[in-house]
């Protein structure tokens, strides 16, 4: 029987509407997620190619909630970059 996904809702801030699918398992989200705020980032989103490299000057989080049994990231804050160790996230 093949996985079915599941679609996370952004709730807030600059991604707010976005939605994204996702198959299982579900311990692969991350209960804190930050994404770059960038025009290429908004063009992907979209399904459109990127464009040319721009710096990402702030960082969206997002904080993974399940609520009526739906799970969406809740906007927390948008940070500067440079405030973010982000190599300290990485996997």
């Amino acid at each position: 029987m093949a996985e079915r996904s599941i679609h996370l809702e952004f709730v807030g801030g600059p991604f707010d509407g976005h939605t994204q699918a996702f198959s299982p398992p579900l311990s692969e989200l991350g209960s804190t997620v930050a994404l770059p705020v960038n025009d290429n980032v908004f063009r992907m989103l979209a399904g459109r190619r990127r464009g040319p490299a721009v710096e990402s000057r702030n960082v969206a989080l997002y904080e993974l909630y399940r609520r009526s049994g739906e799970w969406r990231y809740y906007f927390v804050a948008t940070r500067p970059a440079a405030e973010l160790n982000l190599e300290a996230w990485r996997v």
